[in-house]
């Protein structure tokens, strides 16, 4: 009996050790999180970074934690940032003040070689090389690239920022150029100048589209002076059309009675002279109140009323 007693208090201390190792032994990595197994005593590391879950190591083992989501690098006045703004001076020797703010992401895949670059201090790598890289960019400019090509300037410094985390084993995935601060003096004078280009560009504003109006009443008095010629040269065509169709009509006319003048002829043998006479005295009696009078002999025609 004693012995039964004994082999079941030593399965239940198995069992409680089992759970305790297994216990001590568990560590998670959270979802935004890489997991990079770490030995206490040897101070070891894995060959790999571990995705979001709950994994069984020895009791000597954790993981040390490094971000998965993205991480922002702020240089500006806002609180709970990691520096100030940066000054630098520009291509012409001008001091420049420049708030910018960027995102980073480390490569999964090269987390171990961070670790034997940086240990767990990374970011504190990634802020001094971001403020060399700006403040190495930021000097390549001359002021008036500062208020005429903002956008490339801060592409520039997004490229260079990207190529020299990733000797750091991270990716620069964005770049905002927060604030340029210029000497007050020549702001005045940017201002100033862009003023007097604005003015510069409305007097040439205006000289177009005075330009484009003088054109356009060319153009007006052009369009009414070929709408005239058109009308006349419509109304002579017309008058012309008009003509031709009455001589035409009138030609047709005399034709046709040439025609019947030859079948009367024909039909009544008249002779020429007896034909005018008929032709004569038909055109008279068309006439109104057309008088005839004949005597014995022939006949004297009396025309009046």
């Amino acid at each position: 009996m004693e012995k039964e007693t004994l082999t079941i208090l030593g399965i239940l201390f198995f069992i409680i050790f089992i759970i305790i190792y297994l216990l001590i032994s568990m560590d998670v990595v959270e979802p935004l999180e890489y997991g990079l197994p770490y030995n206490k005593f040897t101070k070891n590391i894995g060959k790999e970074a571990y995705e979001n879950g709950r994994y069984i190591l020895n009791p000597f083992k954790s993981f040390l934690k490094y971000p998965k989501n993205l991480v922002t690098i702020e240089f500006s006045d806002n609180k709970n940032v990691e520096s100030t703004p940066l000054q630098t001076r520009t291509g012409e020797g001008l001091s420049v003040i420049l708030s910018v703010s960027f995102q980073y992401q480390l490569i999964k895949e090269n987390i171990p070689d961070l670790y034997n670059l940086a240990n767990i201090y990374f970011h504190s790598t990634y802020v001094r090389i971001s403020r060399d890289v700006i403040l190495k960019v930021g000097g390549m400019f001359n002021a008036t690239d500062y208020w005429m090509n903002r956008v490339k300037i801060a592409e520039i410094m997004k490229q260079t920022m990207d190529k020299e985390l990733l000797k750091a084993y991270g990716h620069c995935v964005s770049l905002q150029l927060l604030k340029i601060e210029l000497p007050k003096t020549y702001e005045d004078s940017i201002v100033q100048t862009q003023v007097e280009i604005q003015k510069i560009n409305m007097r040439k504003f205006e000289q177009s589209a005075e330009l484009i109006r003088q054109n356009s009443s060319v153009i007006i008095s052009e369009a009414e002076q070929k709408i005239r010629i058109t009308n006349a040269t419509g109304l002579a065509e017309a008058s012309r059309i008009k003509a031709f169709a009455k001589a035409n009509a009138l030609n047709n006319t005399i034709n046709a009675e040439n025609k019947m003048y030859k079948i009367a002829m024909d039909e009544l043998n008249l002779t020429q002279e007896e034909l005018l006479n008929y032709i004569y005295i038909d055109s008279l009696m068309n006439q109104n109140k057309a008088k005839l009078l004949f005597d014995v002999n022939g006949f004297i025609l009396n025309y009046g009323k």
